[in-house]
């Protein structure tokens, strides 16, 4: 255990270093997203190991026999903190040769916009609205987070429509706020705009993901729109939202009653770090890999999740199913029910390659980025920056698949303007 210790501490001191690496190219507003991605996998992957030297591990395997297992296990200690110096530097190191001057960069963004898009952008924004006067009992969104304070029957046509339709329509209007504030001018009346559609957003959709969804995203767009020497403002403004996303979950697990009972740790655990999900997934590998019916199944699931059930009976689900319910019984083939842990791209692709997955996850997130970044699109930039930070932090489910989507679109759309142009000069 000492020589653990040891190590633990040696991969902190390590990945610090290349976090004020990090930290010193945003600052001076020569940087990458990438040094992005690296602060934040510092925050949500290395800070949890100095969090657990201060805490009782034993706390979070109290009903999760086989989470306990693997935070316990020394060899899956060992090649996790070799995980975490292994991205932390593959992310900066990369990140310090793709770094550019922000200044230099700009943007053709259209001053006068047309009146028509803009009219649908700010349409698109209220979308929710119309989506809350079509349901089937409108009323229930009076309430705040309903479906958080109130029993309901998971067949009833409301949370039907509340899980199968309305997230479409949020996360619809997540990425017209995003697109607004990227092309609007700050005014007192567009800012209200954005704000009013904001709240709504979040009202409807009454969980504390989005918020913080569009935190990242507003931060990205502003970082990107910055053209001055220093980043210190947007820092501060960093740091003024986070306190506030900070204040509406505590508001919100009092409201709602989620989380009430667990620790500071367990909650910590659970929402600010994937530290628990990536040693389980390291775990699995370890231990005979039974995490997944095979090697491939969740990517699979990733790319054809648009596939009816019906159409193809052995589809594979998505990875928090199998994460899940391994944490509970060493195994997936009883998935459980109300109850899901929050992956990310790290557990998922560990979990389906172990340490080819690791190496992939690291290549996939270094080619989106340097694809954005190398491009004059604006909203190709922007998309694939906001996916590949939130793909850090949650699984493959439905506003990362949005986002990913969405770049491909501006990818596609990309390249096909740059043929036609070719075509155009031959």
């Amino acid at each position: 255990m000492i020589m653990l210790l040891f190590f633990t501490l040696i991969t902190i001191i390590i990945d610090l270093f290349y976090l004020f690496v990090s930290l010193k190219a945003v600052l001076k507003n020569r940087y990458s997203i990438l040094h992005l991605c690296s602060i934040l996998f510092f925050i949500i992957q290395v800070l949890p190991l100095v969090v657990d030297m201060f805490n009782d591990v034993n706390s979070l395997g109290t009903h999760t026999k086989y989470l306990y297992n693997a935070l316990t296990d020394e060899n899956t200690a060992y090649l996790y903190n070799l995980f975490a110096i292994f991205v932390m530097v593959g992310l900066t190191s990369t990140a310090q040769k793709f770094a550019h001057k922000r200044v230099n960069i700009m943007f053709q963004r259209t001053k006068a916009i047309n009146s028509f898009y803009r009219l649908c952008i700010v349409l698109l924004m209220f979308a929710p609205v119309a989506a809350v006067i079509l349901a089937p009992t409108p009323e229930i969104y009076t309430n705040f987070s309903y479906f958080y304070t109130h029993s309901y029957n998971p067949l009833a046509v409301e949370y039907l429509y509340h899980r199968l339709v309305m997230p479409y329509i949020i996360y619809l209007s997540f990425l017209s706020i995003l697109v607004y504030y990227y092309l609007i001018k700050g005014s007192t009346s567009k800012n209200i705009i954005m704000l009013l559609s904001s709240v709504i957003c979040i009202w409807i959709d009454g969980k504390r993901g989005l918020l913080a969804f569009l935190i990242v995203g507003i931060l990205l767009v502003d970082f990107i729109k910055n053209q001055t020497q220093s980043n210190w403002k947007l820092v501060k403004k960093g740091a003024l939202l986070s306190c506030v996303f900070i204040a509406y979950f505590a508001v919100y697990s009092m409201f709602t009653t989620k989380n009430t009972d667990d620790s500071f740790y367990e909650t910590y655990d659970a929402y600010f770090s994937r530290e628990s999900e990536v040693k389980l997934s390291i775990y699995s590998r370890l231990n005979g890999a039974d995490m997944l019916p095979y090697d491939g199944a969740t990517l699979l699931y990733d790319i054809t999740c648009y596939i009816p059930r019906f159409l193809w009976e052995d589809k594979p689900y998505g990875f928090f199913n199998y994460l899940t319910a391994y944490a509970y019984n060493g195994h997936a083939e009883t998935f459980m029910e109300g109850s899901n842990f929050q992956v990310n791209i790290w557990s998922e692709y560990i979990a389906n390659f172990g340490l080819l997955g690791c190496i992939l996850s690291l290549l996939f997130i270094i080619g989106i980025v340097r694809v954005s970044e190398r491009s004059n699109v604006a909203m190709l930039n922007i998309s694939g920056s906001v996916f590949v930070l939130i793909y850090l932090f949650f699984g493959f489910e439905l506003i990362v698949m949005v986002l990913f989507y969405a770049w491909l679109y501006f990818f596609v759309f990309k390249r096909k303007s740059s043929l036609h142009r070719t075509r155009t000069t031959y």
